[in-house]
């Protein structure tokens, strides 16, 4: 390199802990409930409340009738797509399911 040319170059500086969430802060969640999916773009810090009060809109549905599953576990109001790990490359799909409660057992049928 000749005297004439200068190149600048800064160091790249990686953040200790730095994670893919920083580096892309929204991704697509979607929501099926009996066949029909919604797809949300969201935050990793994005409370499920939000998201579901969407999605309870969406299939006319009344608020709080819809129990919300992620890989087999319940999801809840108060959680964010960051406390169960969502990644955006997974395509992240939760389920909705419609309550039920109670149910019976029959004996001596």
């Amino acid at each position: 390199m000749s005297d004439d040319e200068h190149v600048d170059r800064k160091p790249q500086l990686q953040a200790s802990g730095s994670t893919q969430r920083e580096e892309k802060p929204k991704f697509t969640l979607k929501i099926r409930h009996q066949g029909q999916e919604l797809k949300f773009l969201v935050k990793y810090t994005t409370q499920f409340s939000k998201i579901f009060d969407n999605a309870h809109n969406s299939f006319n549905m009344q608020p709080g009738t819809l129990r919300f599953m992620y890989e087999g576990k319940r999801v809840r109001e108060t959680e964010t797509p960051g406390d169960h790990a969502m990644q955006d490359d997974e395509d992240p799909e939760i389920e909705a399911h419609v309550e039920q409660l109670g149910g019976c057992l029959l004996i001596g049928c």
